[in-house]
């Protein structure tokens, strides 16, 4: 057994044993602060598992919970006017004690989606003075305030580019966020109203729209007209935010409510979930606290139906129009009444009318009946439709009922087609009444394939016999673009065969 002697365990209290110890007391002194600090901050590094970095937020039980907590954030961001990145950071950092505003998704987003602040560009400035003058027409104001929404503004470098980088954001928030301005011909007002208008906003408008839609802090006295206009503008801007205080709002009673249901319609694409605000609490419940992409993919798949929806309620009402327009023209006695209602029907602007007139018109020259000149000026019009299948029957008509009088806008029409299947109808027009001016689209469309070759031989053909192909090099290139097409090429007509012959004969190829 191993004897430890007492001696050996006395503790001696000689001045080299109290240096030793007073050493020893000074160097813990200094490593202690410094091993606390890594205590802690390896601490905050590897939280455990019931101490986490950062509060898990749980989403409240009730909708009563969320719209107090929708409230506070609201009321702290509503004072807000210059809405920057940066700004949208220390907003995010002065209220991290709500859990509402730091985890909240609707939160989140129109924050991240906050444009930084770029100087004004003269051209911006002078939007914004039509903007703010309230003494000029209220279409010229609406039209700026658009364009500042969508960016649509010059430059420094006097370039125009659209897009939310360009968009003035602090400026524009500064109206919305200034106190007053509660009449019709305000600033505010028509900012509103362009933002209702505009297909889909830049999310962060929803920051200083939400306080007048609710009618809170500095727009506590906001009239119901202007709130209208905000809960409108919300319509455009599809935030949770947006969402949550429309629902909100929805409870009040006429204009406000009724209001906020239909821009909640236009927000989600949910017309079916009706008038009934308890049923949009219900489906906004099941989207609340979702990520960003699920939220996008619910507004993508509600929208689309709607517009499905609409595409075929307007199918079926264009259908039973068509069908009434037809019986009121086989209805009409005279011929000055059915011109009539031919020129009707090609200045309307729906399609599928269009097309009925053009059917009619062809019918009425089948049955050897003659159309009112004011019908082909109808025609004349539709060749700048957007629509070719509009300008290919409105070419088709011109070339049985034109006159010469309607051979300078058909060469125009001409120069501008870039269409094949209406530039070669309209080749054919103009083949009707030759002029220099279609030499050079006729050359161009001869080379662009099957499609047009054959009506650009036959205008070719009506120029040379109305001697305007020079001599020389036009001759020549003309030949040489002709002897290029094969004598059998699907595009060609046996008449076009024999056409493009006679040319190549006539310039002695």
């Amino acid at each position: 057994m191993l004897r430890i002697s007492p001696e050996r365990c006395r503790v001696s209290s000689g001045p080299r044993f109290r240096r030793v110890v007073g050493t020893v007391a000074l160097g813990l002194l200094t490593l202690c602060p410094l091993l606390i600090g890594g205590c802690r901050n390896g601490a905050a590094k590897h939280p455990t598992e019931h101490q986490s970095a950062t509060p898990r937020h749980v989403p409240p039980t009730t909708n009563q919970g969320t719209r107090n907590e929708h409230t506070e954030s609201q009321q702290q961001v509503g004072d807000t006017t210059q809405p920057t990145a940066e700004s949208a950071n220390g907003a995010d950092n002065a209220t991290s004690t709500s859990n509402t505003t730091a985890d909240h998704p609707a939160l989140d987003a129109s924050a991240a989606s906050q444009p930084s602040v770029r100087p004004l560009s003269r051209h911006a400035e002078h939007l914004l003075g039509i903007l703010r003058d309230e003494s000029a027409a209220i279409d010229l104001r609406l039209q700026a305030a658009g364009r500042l929404i969508r960016g649509d503004v010059e430059g420094q470098d006097g370039q125009v580019a659209s897009g939310p980088p360009n968009v003035p954001l602090a400026a524009l928030t500064e109206i919305l966020s200034e106190p007053g301005g509660w009449s019709s011909q305000s600033a505010k007002s028509i900012l509103l109203r362009a933002i209702h208008e505009t297909p889909a906003a830049l999310p962060v408008f929803d920051r200083p729209i939400v306080p007048i839609a609710r009618a809170e802090g500095a727009a506590a006295d906001a009239p119901a007209e202007i709130r209208v206009s905000a809960v409108r503008a919300l319509g455009s801007i599809r935030t949770r935010l947006s969402a949550r205080t429309l629902i909100d709002v929805a409870a009040n009673p006429e204009p406000i409510g009724p209001a906020a249901i239909q821009s909640l319609v236009r927000l989600s694409g949910r017309a079916d979930l009706g008038a009934e605000r308890s049923r949009w609490e219900v489906w906004f419940g099941q989207v609340e606290w979702s990520t960003e992409a699920e939220w996008r993919r619910v507004l993508i798949e509600g929208l689309a139906a709607r517009a499905d929806g609409l595409a075929s309620k307007s199918d079926v009402a264009v259908n039973k129009l068509v069908d009434v327009l037809a019986r009121r023209y086989a209805a009409a006695e005279s011929s000055s009444d059915r011109s009539a209602q031919l020129v009707s029907m090609l200045r309307d602007e729906l399609v599928a009318v269009k097309r009925l007139g053009f059917t009619l018109a062809m019918s009425e020259l089948a049955n050897a009946r003659t159309l009112d000149r004011s019908v082909a000026d109808a025609a004349i019009v539709c060749l700048q439709d957007g629509d070719t299948d509009v300008r290919v029957s409105a070419a088709d008509l011109l070339r049985l009922i034109a006159t010469d009088d309607h051979a300078e806008p058909l060469v125009t029409a001409l120069l501008v087609e870039t269409d094949p299947p209406a530039a070669s109808r309209l080749l054919a027009c103009a083949a009707r009444f030759p002029r220099p001016e279609i030499l050079q689209p006729s050359l161009r469309w001869l080379a662009h394939g099957p499609i047009t070759e054959g009506a650009a031989i036959d205008a070719l053909l009506a120029l040379h016999r109305a001697g305007l192909i020079p001599t020389g090099e036009a001759v020549d290139r003309v030949a040489e673009m002709l002897g290029r097409i094969d004598a059998d090429s699907p595009g060609l007509s046996p008449r076009q065969r024999e056409n493009r012959q006679t040319l190549l004969e006539a310039f002695g190829s």
